[in-house]
């Protein structure tokens, strides 16, 4: 219960924090500029780019398989160092040319990378947590396509914009954003599949589990919320009904896995630290 008060207490000591914008300095703004720098997020280069995303991708999905063998630690470093370069590089943007920052998610997210570098310098093992449905739950978030509703555009996008009218192009679209896609660089579509396999592996003390988790909850609410309440009040255009509602679509595994995670009890004779 500790770690979960601790968790609601540091998220909510966080999002207190206001957003920095160059020539502004520190604003409370409105949620419209908080989109825009997580739609602009500079980390998202590394999509357009490719072979940083690519790298990314193969590193995670080496040291997962490792992780679910038993050997744990290559993804621990892998998930620390990603979460400290997404807790940098999402919460970072350039708009109207000048440096945005949303030092929230920056403080969260840093916060949640280091607390999976101390597990991996001081490992724990207990017997693996979560249903194997998370798998494919989490896979699907790591894989799907984000592009619609990110302003980096990667250069397989053309694809999903024509599958209209030739189906065929999504098998090649579904494969490039399965090997150089957003999941590796967006904390939402990341975390269900660090949660799954390092929860699998018993490798994350409690705290790391909740502190993960608890972000998780509160960015996926947010995105499902906001499109539920669009489709009730009628307010959507056409053009903004498919964005919002596959955003959402995307953030339902976050949701499910991260409300687990969160709740889930690791029983003492379980826990060894």
């Amino acid at each position: 219960m500790r770690d979960r008060l601790l968790a609601l207490g540091v998220w909510f000591l966080a999002f207190m924090l206001p957003l920095y914008v160059e020539g502004e300095g520190l604003t409370y703004s409105s949620y419209h500029l908080v989109f825009r720098i997580l739609s602009s997020a500079l980390i998202y280069g590394f999509v357009t780019a490719i072979w940083p995303s690519f790298i990314m991708h193969l590193l995670a999905y080496l040291s997962a398989y490792r992780a679910l063998k038993g050997k744990a630690r290559s993804f621990l470093a892998y998930a620390a160092a990603a979460y400290l370069l997404i807790g940098v590089g999402q919460s970072t943007a350039i708009v109207e040319g000048r440096a945005a920052f949303i030092l929230s998610n920056m403080v969260l997210i840093v916060v949640v990378g280091l607390l999976w570098l101390k597990d991996l310098l001081e490992p724990v093992r207990y017997e693996g947590l979560g249903p194997k449905w998370f798998f494919p739950l989490a896979l699907f978030a790591f894989i799907s396509p984000f592009s619609a509703t990110a302003t980096h555009k990667p250069p397989w996008f053309w694809m999903w914009e024509a599958i209209v009218k030739q189906p065929v192009l999504a098998i090649p679209a579904v494969v490039a954003d399965a090997l150089a896609g957003f999941g590796s660089v967006a904390f939402c579509l990341f975390t269900p599949l660090a949660l799954t396999v390092a929860g699998k592996a018993g490798a994350l003390r409690p705290i790391t589990l909740r502190m993960t988790s608890m972000p998780g909850i509160a960015f996926s609410s947010i995105i499902i919320g906001s499109a539920i309440h669009g489709i009730v009040r009628g307010s959507l255009s056409s053009s903004d009904w498919v964005p919002l509602v596959w955003n959402a679509v995307l953030h339902v595994p976050l949701l499910v896995v991260c409300s687990y995670y969160f709740l889930v009890k690791v029983r003492g004779d379980e826990y060894q630290d």
